[in-house]
């Protein structure tokens, strides 16, 4: 982005900042974690394929900021959405 902008990195990410109130990577990763959650409740999709449409480069990576932003793993929060859940 700060390419994009012909800035330097610093200081978009400064001026980032000072306009959203949150810093670019965590803005970013907020934006991927949505794309994922949104990707997860479609069960054909693996979750090799859901964290690489989602932006993110590498599995653990994806499982880390998962569970950082929503207290549970990715395979554990599309369980909540599965049709195969057990009947109570």
């Amino acid at each position: 982005m700060a390419e994009m902008a012909g800035v330097s990195k610093d200081y978009f990410s400064r001026i980032f900042k000072n306009v959203t109130g949150m810093n670019y990577s965590k803005w970013l990763n907020t934006i991927r974690i949505e794309k994922a959650t949104s990707l997860l409740t479609q069960e054909h999709m693996t979750l090799t394929e859901v964290a690489m449409l989602s932006g993110f480069q590498s599995i653990p990576s994806f499982n880390r900021v998962f569970r950082e932003d929503k207290g549970m793993a990715p395979g554990e929060y599309r369980a909540l959405f599965s049709n195969d859940k057990p009947k109570r």
